[in-house]
């Protein structure tokens, strides 16, 4: 019933009270009485219904500030979309993104604002969740009314109005800086790649001309010791020349294929006598460039010397190369059917070549080296596939934004026996410093290009965890070293210095952490 026909409802029942006759309505005092205290309550239920209705109404103030500040005023954009893509809601933030007011987006279609080589996109990014099969969000690009283009990142969610109707909402994040930064990163790359590759080919240059130029100082003639060193030397430069090519083609600057490269050195070394059969069982190894280069280098001397005196005056005869793996060890195994080995062998090897040679290989390899003569002669090289147990390696974060500087710092580590994790940036270092519990020291360049330099990632570090933290820099400014030293007491190395000393800036250090702990 409304309040107006309450009302006239009310009105005739008071006309027929005045209607009565006397007598048939005589309140006594204690009506009236009663009367009073009736109408004292009901004004105190209306005083508190109306106290109520006002923190009621404080409640709802409150509840709308806080939706402006969530929705108008946060730094992300938000839509509300028809199913037809139509706007029906947008924030003060993706007003300002687009250039236009509140008032203007509504009604417009979403369609309007993005770059036209990105409607395809958009397009399918939209049908897709209707579908509910793809992702729920699509990077693309927006256009303002003055015609500029920007980055934005669009996370959708469909919400269900009613139960034929749904709305998608729309949060808009301006993500142009993060784009330029990768696109930056990717052309630093590329360029780093084909820097390494002009790297990659002047070595192979120089090898080749180390080589020629050893065939040159052999033409001119000598005696046969001469030749037989000249001979061998040209054969161990193009072993390592053989590990470069293959590095090369691989695109891996720290680790190898082991068993394609000892193919790639003993083919052709055997190929050359053409008397002498090879077999080879080479299991699939990958190991470091730094242990595959002194393997490479004991091939070459193992074959060569079975060659020369297991089949003398064009005998001929087989050598069987094998590879194996187990236990966190490998078995380089060279074994021939020749004449097998006399007591004056020792007198031919000269003295820097020969078993000396393959000797001191192996023990850089920490391994062990032994030979038998059974039937020809049997030559065997035990070493492990890393020469520091993987669990008792320490990890370091190498934080370096050139590319080239960061191989081979890392090639370094890793020849000192640690673990290497690399980061190009600030904000890279800070990430992995942090979600790294094995990272146990940083190497931390300062100049670090665009974003966050060296000096501000180690302190954004270390209010996370206490780690020691070594700056590398080209600079030797005392204002910047100062600087470096109030963050980080525990070593300052200028780059170029030399593998040495980087090494025994690590281990003071560590030394220098460990004893600050223990105080």
């Amino acid at each position: 019933m409304s309040d107006k026909a309450l009302r006239e409802r009310a009105e005739r029942a008071l006309q027929n009270r005045d209607n009565m006759l006397p007598g048939e309505f005589s309140p006594s005092p204690d009506d009236f009485v009663i009367a009073i205290h009736e109408l004292e309550v009901h004004k105190i239920e209306l005083e508190l219904q109306n106290e109520e209705l006002l923190r009621v109404e404080e409640d709802l103030n409150k509840s709308q500030n806080r939706y402006f500040q969530l929705f108008d005023l946060s730094p992300e954009g938000f839509l509300a979309l028809s199913e037809t893509g139509t706007i029906l809601e947008a924030n003060f933030s993706v007003a300002k993104m687009l250039g236009l007011s509140k008032e203007f987006l509504i009604g417009q279609r979403i369609t309007r604002f993005i770059y036209r080589e990105d409607q395809d996109q958009y397009y399918l990014f939209r049908r897709g969740r209707i579908q509910k099969d793809l992702s729920v969000f699509c990077e693309l690009r927006l256009e303002k009314t003055n015609g500029s283009i920007f980055w934005a990142r669009l996370l959708a969610t469909e919400v269900d109005v009613s139960q034929d109707n749904s709305e998608t909402f729309l949060t808009i994040s301006d993500i142009t800086e993060r784009k330029t930064a990768e696109d930056v990163l990717l052309k630093s790359h590329q360029e780093n790649k084909i820097l390494l590759a002009e790297l990659q080919h002047r070595a192979m240059n120089s090898f080749n001309l180390i080589s020629s130029m050893i065939g040159i100082a052999g033409s001119y003639g000598g005696d046969a010791t001469s030749d037989n060193i000249l001979n061998e030397l040209d054969q161990h430069v193009r072993s390592v020349a053989n590990l470069y090519a293959l590095l090369n083609s691989s695109g891996s600057v720290t680790e190898i294929r082991l068993d394609e490269y000892c193919a790639k050195v003993i083919t052709p070394l055997v190929e050359l006598q053409g008397t002498v059969r090879l077999e080879t069982e080479l299991e699939q190894i990958v190991l470091s460039v730094k242990n595959a280069t002194p393997i490479g280098l004991i091939l070459t001397e193992l074959i060569t010397n079975a060659i020369k005196y297991a089949f003398p005056d064009g005998r001929s005869g087989t050598i069987r190369v094998a590879l194996r793996s187990g236990d966190g060890r490998a078995l380089l195994s060279v074994v021939d059917d020749g004449v097998g080995l006399d007591q004056n062998y020792s007198e031919n090897i000269k003295p820097g070549i020969g078993l000396n040679l393959i000797e001191s290989l192996s023990q850089q390899l920490k391994g062990t080296f032994r030979m038998e003569v059974q039937g020809g002669t049997r030559c065997f090289v035990d070493f492990p596939l890393s020469t520091v147990p993987r669990a008792a390696r320490k990890s370091i974060l190498l934080v370096e934004d050139d590319f080239l500087i960061a191989t081979q710092s890392s090639l370094i580590l890793d020849g000192f026996g640690y673990d290497v994790v690399m980061a190009n940036t600030g904000e890279k270092a800070v990430e992995c410093a942090v979600e790294d519990a094995n990272i146990s020291l940083v190497l931390m360049d300062i100049d670090l290009g665009q974003g966050m330099d060296g000096l501000e990632a180690a302190t954004r570090i270390l209010y996370h965890k206490s780690l020691p933290i070594v700056f590398l820099s080209s600079n030797a400014d005392m204002e910047v070293v100062d600087r470096a030293k109030s963050i980080s007491p525990y070593g300052y190395v200028i780059k170029n210095s030399g593998a040495f000393v980087l090494q025994a800036s690590i281990e003071m250090a560590y030394k220098l952490f460990a004893s600050r702990r223990f105080i």
